[in-house]
């Protein structure tokens, strides 16, 4: 559910626990937070790092367009959390994929203002971590929000996701990516 209204309480503390062999998890545990709440956000792994993409921040208040990454260290726990180059809006409830150096975020919604977007950008993954400007490339058909996204052999997927009002779908959709330049 949305951490919108009274009585949740967005936090920026981040657990993990190893993945063991047989595929059960270990215990719990907590590493560095990040440095302000979120929610509604997206998280990726790359190249030893962890990202986390857009988001409500402020105890559920505001949208945000920052991208903070922090490296894992080999136990397992992040270092520090660094800010990179922030998406062209704020957006929440938005899903993000990354394909070879490439990070992409699809739809979502700004919350204050109510509007959906179907904006795609892109940006690529520098090898130090930060991300180039992103780039806004072809449009979904709709806005969409809420969605699952995935990128295989080429290709990226949107899967289903909240259209307008209340409206949701189970629609597939599908466009191919250019691996060298990102669009």
């Amino acid at each position: 559910g949305d951490a919108e209204g009274a009585g949740f309480n967005v936090t920026s503390t981040v657990f993990f626990t190893p993945i063991n062999s047989t595929g059960s998890i270990g215990s719990w545990a907590t590493t560095t937070p990040m440095p302000t709440v979120r929610s509604e956000h997206s998280a990726l792994i790359y190249n030893g790092r962890v990202y986390v993409v857009g988001g409500m921040i402020d105890q559920g208040v505001n949208d945000t367009s920052s991208v903070i990454y922090a490296s894992i260290n080999a136990t397992g726990s992040l270092g520090s959390w660094a800010t990179t180059s922030p998406l062209l809006a704020v957006i929440e409830d938005h899903g993000t994929v990354i394909d070879s150096s490439f990070m992409y975020t699809i739809g979502g919604i700004d919350r204050a203002t109510g509007v959906r977007t179907s904006t795609v950008q892109y940006a690529r993954i520098n090898s130090n971590g930060t991300l180039s400007s992103w780039t806004q490339t072809a449009s979904l058909p709709y806005a969409l929000e809420l969605s699952g996204v995935i990128a295989d052999g080429g290709l990226l997927y949107v899967l289903g996701g909240q259209t307008t009002g209340a409206l949701v779908t189970s629609t597939v959709l599908f466009a191919p990516i250019s691996n060298t330049t990102g669009t």
